[in-house]
């Protein structure tokens, strides 16, 4: 666990991430998943779920820690879902998380 109390692998997630933006495929996109490999989507699914947020800046809360939050039930962990302009803003901003881990 890391010092924060989230996940201890959080720095290597971002490591994967900085790929990822590096590639800049994600910009041909309107939505970026990180799907684990034990988890079923369907992406036609998806999409019709998350037609009313495309262009916004949008990042699918994947925790179900807190039932006393507006957001609950929350995914947690196998499924994270991001739209194009947050990923672009995390590409932005995410030498902030690496300093508050």
């Amino acid at each position: 666990v890391s010092q924060d109390g989230t996940a201890g692998n959080a720095k290597l997630f971002m490591a994967v991430w900085d790929k990822v933006i590096a590639g800049g495929r994600f910009r041909n996109y309107d939505w970026t998943l990180k799907v684990d490999p034990d988890a079923v989507l369907v992406p036609w699914r998806m999409r019709s779920h998350m037609v009313g947020h495309t262009g916004s800046k949008v990042y699918v809360v994947n925790c179900n820690k807190f039932p006393g939050s507006p957001n609950f039930p929350m995914m947690y962990g196998a499924v994270e879902i991001f739209s194009s302009s947050a990923m672009i803003q995390y590409s932005q901003l995410s030498w902030k998380c690496g300093q508050q881990l």
